[in-house]
C-alpha cells in the first residue's frame, strides 16, 4: 500500500511539471516522527527534545553559573570562548523566539521559558 500511495503522489507531482529527487524523498508513517526542515510535523508542530533540552540547559547554566561561565560552556567548541558572552543572551532569546514561532505564543512551555529569561535579564 505504501508503494502505491507513494507512486500516486510522485505521479501527481510529475504531472504538475516537477521532478522528484528520490535521494531526498522518504515515506514516514504516523508512528514515526515526521520531520521537515528540523520541525516535527506529526499532530502538532514542535522542535526536537534535544533542542528543548539545550534551551533549558542554557537557562539553567545562566541562572546557576552566571553569564561568563554559561557562555564559556555554551561556546566551548568555538575558539572565541568567553568573548562571545555578550551574544549568549541574544542567542538564547533567538532560540526561545524560534520555539515560540513553531509552538505558538499561547504554549505554556514557551511562556515559562520567556518568563525565566526575563527574570534572569532583570538581575
Amino acid at each position: 500500500m505504501e508503494k502505491d500511495l507513494l507512486a500516486g503522489i510522485v505521479g501527481i507531482i510529475q504531472k504538475a511539471g516537477f521532478n522528484v529527487n528520490k535521494r531526498k524523498t522518504r515515506f514516514s508513517s504516523a508512528s514515526f516522527a515526521q520531520r521537515v526542515t528540523g520541525i516535527t510535523v506529526n499532530r502538532k508542530l514542535n522542535v526536537s527534545r534535544k533542542e528543548l533540552r539545550n534551551i533549558r540547559a542554557m537557562l539553567h547554566s545562566l541562572k546557576s553559573d552566571g553569564m561568563q561561565a554559561a557562555a564559556a560552556r555554551h561556546y566551548r567548541s568555538h575558539s572565541q570562548g568567553t568573548e562571545l558572552s555578550g551574544k549568549f543572551i541574544d542567542r538564547l532569546s533567538g532560540k526561545i523566539a524560534y520555539l515560540e514561532q513553531v509552538r505558538g505564543g499561547h504554549d505554556p512551555l514557551v511562556s515559562k521559558l520567556k518568563n525565566n529569561l526575563k527574570e534572569l535579564k532583570a538581575k
